[in-house]
């Protein structure tokens, strides 16, 4: 039996082995935990900016899509045509505005709707100024 347990040489240095691996797996944690937390202190801050460029940019558009057809009526009507044309602007996504565009129609007096491609080149720009004057209103 001796000569069996001298043949199995128990290892002396296990203790302090386990206790090294222990305080680098204490050490490994802490550092995983900090990293952790940094993380999602920045996918906080990413957040927090990307709301706020949404809310500036929905603020901006809705003002800007509030004041276009009046605008466009002021700029279109007439004698003829006391009402003027209509005029609006439309997000393609208003869950993520910036993944896709906007749609802005405009349908002047006396005319069925027609995509922007098709107007004349004096509706075209009414509508434009239309457009410029809202955005500096």
């Amino acid at each position: 039996m001796i000569s069996e347990i001298e043949r199995t040489a128990p290892n002396l240095k296990a203790l302090d082995q386990y206790e090294a691996l222990l305080e680098k797996e204490r050490a490994v944690t802490e550092e995983f935990d900090a990293v952790r937390k940094e993380e999602q202190e920045k996918a906080k801050r990413f957040n927090d900016v990307k709301q706020k460029r949404y809310d500036l940019f929905m603020d901006a558009f809705n003002h800007i899509a509030g004041n276009i057809d009046k605008i466009y009526k002021q700029l279109t009507k007439s004698n003829t045509h006391p009402l003027g044309g209509t005029a609006y602007l439309n997000l393609e996504n208003e869950d993520d505005p910036f993944l896709h565009g906007m749609k802005y129609t405009a349908m002047p007096p006396t005319k069925r709707f027609r995509d922007m491609e098709q107007l004349s080149g004096g509706e075209k720009t009414v509508a434009a100024l239309a457009l410029l004057f809202s955005i500096h209103r």
